[in-house]
């Protein structure tokens, strides 16, 4: 959503091979959300994750790009990372965290060769979507973070309480 408000702007303004590449985003992003909610559906999160969270960053670097919010895209790439790491485990975390720094590092040195050429967004709306991808960024980590410790409590909890348990039933069965 707070992407799609410059976007409208952006394809009025920019020129039509910019705003092909806004819409084949667009379009893809679409396909793929739909391909991954049916491979979900299906039980298959880790299949649907790996299917997902690559296009999701891909739309993300292409939107930087496009809004020149280049900064703005590492901390939403890791905010991603983080997702795989919970979502994929140790391995997918790491294939993931490394397509991230590839789709980052790609994203920066087009940027610094002056590829793409200047968005038309005005600079204020700029760094006000600058700042809200920041700020949605660090609060998604921080919400992620919380809800992977909560869950790591209760498991945690529970494993004592299912320890004390055994020992229990281990002391009665034993004779005195």
């Amino acid at each position: 959503m707070i992407i799609a408000i410059p976007y409208g702007y952006f394809a009025v303004r920019a020129g039509l091979w910019q705003g092909i590449i806004v819409n084949a985003l667009n379009v893809l992003l679409l396909a793929d959300l739909f391909f991954a909610y049916r491979v979900l559906k299906r039980g298959f999160i880790q299949r649907a994750a790996y299917t997902l969270l690559p296009c999701l960053m891909l739309v993300i670097s292409a939107n930087a790009l496009i809004t020149d919010a280049v900064p703005a895209a590492a901390p939403t790439l890791l905010a991603l990372v983080v997702v795989a790491g919970i979502v994929l485990g140790s391995q997918g975390n790491l294939a993931m965290a490394a397509l991230a720094f590839v789709m980052w590092l790609a994203t920066f040195l087009i940027d610094r060769m002056g590829v793409i050429p200047p968005s038309p967004i005005p600079p204020i709306a700029s760094t006000a979507i600058f700042v809200a991808l920041t700020a949605a960024s660090f609060f998604f980590i921080a919400v992620v973070g919380y809800d992977a410790s909560r869950r790591l409590q209760t498991a945690l909890s529970d494993a004592n309480y299912q320890l004390v348990e055994s020992n229990v039933k281990l002391e009665r069965s034993q004779p005195p």
